[in-house]
């Protein structure tokens, strides 16, 4: 969307907060301004609630925008809008700026319209855009690629009706059929006829350039291992083993739906949850999105961008989240929450209580070959009836480095052979005794007899430990920093086999030819 503005402009205001500095979007514009090779003009606002503007200058410094005072062509206006300081210098530096660009349009010319938006109405198909060149008046056809229209009624952008409108003015067209894409120049032609011969035409060329057009993108998808509807590994197991997550795309307009979809696809894949896009479209909420992602069964969720007026009278499934958003980043950043949160929880295990066994006798609770452990706490309460214990006992360096049978290790544990510890037993207490009484539960300090299930036998200088498992969320950042990481090794590995096959086909040519 931003790059649609870009290439409808002659020349760019870069707005920058004083106080939020430097955003995403701010280095995005900055970047289609230097590919486009237009000229830029920052406006800093808000200075009202900051004055210092000396951070937000070294910030865009880093960006590559070369100042004035650093001798640069790129002027930087300090303005707030809320008593008007610093806009007459504004409107100057965007005076003399266009002055050094020599911006003109030719006189007198055709009329050329470039589509910044385009939306569905209560009543009719919008179609928001800026004259180019020559004028724009009611009753004109205007065509481009496959979509044509007459041009049924002009507005300003305040919903001014105007008979005529001159270059660089922004206005509204009504009488489209179809919305134009985005970025796209509307040209004018004499006739209706004139404009179907056209559009029959582009219908010959789009059909034969889109089929080799759909081959050379799934050729880079393959590559790049981002496949719509399909797995990027294109793994049968690994098919079957992730979470399946339906999609339901909806924006206010069309440049936000292509603003959208495009950071959808550049979004890495998690591992274990696959994507599938069911429905992208431009309108409110309706029942047929409801009845197509909750009729699935699987999760689902339905991304809402922008003010649309919602026409829906079903319920929401609960297997179904709704996120409504009017700022891009702040929907994708929820859309990632979600994802992660349909992942499996981390389980983890901590430690509440922990005895020594200094001592060991016979019982006989503990049966024919089992011990009761005198036992000395040495951390928190050990409590009779907790449900999950664990004893861990020293290993020797054989042990260590022996076989598969031996035992496992205590995961927390010093790497260190000497003090490592494996787990030899994980289940309840059969007794906890203090002075031949069995008690509920033992403090720290305290010394007690315990008695294990299937006849253990304590040994001196074993750990007790009491532990509970709890599961942790999983960190957003830290799982599409992975992701990410794993698609760029797919990536890599992907161009070398590329060139290492043409290696091999260049030799084998060489081979022949030699022959």
């Amino acid at each position: 969307m931003r790059k649609v503005g870009v290439t409808a402009n002659d020349l760019i205001v870069l707005v920058v907060s004083a106080v939020d500095g430097v955003q995403p979007q701010t280095k995005e514009v900055i970047g289609l301004a230097r590919d486009a090779g237009i000229a830029l003009v920052v406006a800093c606002t808000k200075i009202d609630r900051q004055s210092k503007v000396d951070p937000i200058k070294q910030q865009l410094r880093d960006c590559g925008i070369e100042l004035e005072e650093d001798g640069g062509d790129t002027q930087f206006v300090s303005v707030c809008g809320r008593d008007g300081t610093g806009i007459p210098e504004l409107l100057e530096a965007i005076s003399l700026q266009a002055e050094l660009c020599e911006i003109s349009t030719p006189e007198p010319s055709r009329c050329e319209v470039t589509v910044i938006e385009s939306r569905s109405s209560d009543v009719k198909n919008e179609v928001a855009g800026i004259v180019r060149c020559g004028k724009l008046k009611p009753g004109q056809v205007l065509v481009a690629g496959m979509t044509y229209g007459v041009v049924r009624k002009v507005m300003d952008n305040n919903g001014n009706i105007l008979q005529e409108a001159g270059p660089s003015m922004p206005v509204i067209m009504q009488g489209f059929r179809v919305h134009p894409k985005p970025g796209v120049v509307l040209m004018q032609v004499s006739s209706e006829s004139h404009a179907q011969k056209y559009y029959l035409f582009m219908k010959d060329v789009y059909k034969v350039e889109g089929r080799r057009e759909d081959y050379l993108q799934l050729l880079n998808q393959e590559q790049h291992g981002m496949i719509y509807a399909r797995k990027p590994d294109n793994n049968l197991v690994r098919t079957y083993s992730t979470k399946a997550f339906v999609l339901s795309c909806k924006a206010a307009t069309f440049g936000m739906l292509q603003a959208l979809m495009k950071t959808l696809y550049e979004l890495p894949r998690l591992e274990g949850v696959s994507t599938e896009i069911k429905v992208t479209e431009v309108g409110g909420l309706k029942d047929y999105d409801i009845a197509l992602i909750g009729s699935s069964g699987q999760p689902g969720c339905i991304l809402l961008y922008g003010e649309s007026k919602d026409t829906n009278t079903l319920d929401v499934p609960n297997h179904v989240k709704v996120i409504r958003f009017n700022v891009l980043y702040h929907g994708i950043d929820a859309l990632k929450e979600t994802l992660v949160e349909s992942l499996p929880k981390i389980s983890k295990t901590r430690a509440t209580a922990e005895a020594e066994c200094i001592q060991v006798f016979r019982a006989s609770q503990a049966g024919r070959n089992g011990n009761a452990g005198g036992m000395r706490v040495t951390r928190g309460s050990i409590i009779g009836s907790h449900l999950t214990f664990r004893v861990l006992r020293k290993s020797s360096r054989s042990k260590l480095t022996g076989g598969d049978n031996s035992p496992k290790k205590a995961t927390g544990d010093e790497d260190d052979t000497e003090d490592a510890r494996t787990v030899v037993y994980e289940g309840q207490i059969k007794e906890l005794r203090r002075f031949k009484e069995i008690v509920p539960s033992v403090e720290m300090g305290l010394e007690c007899g315990v008695i294990l299930h299937d006849e253990f036998q304590f040994r001196l200088g074993d750990i007790l430990q009491q532990f509970e498992v709890y599961e942790e969320p999983r960190d957003v950042a830290e799982e599409y920093e992975a992701a990410e990481r794993r698609e760029k090794i797919m990536r890599e590995t992907a161009a070398l086999q590329a060139q290492m096959e043409e290696e091999k086909a260049g030799g084998n040519a060489d081979g022949a030819g030699t022959v």
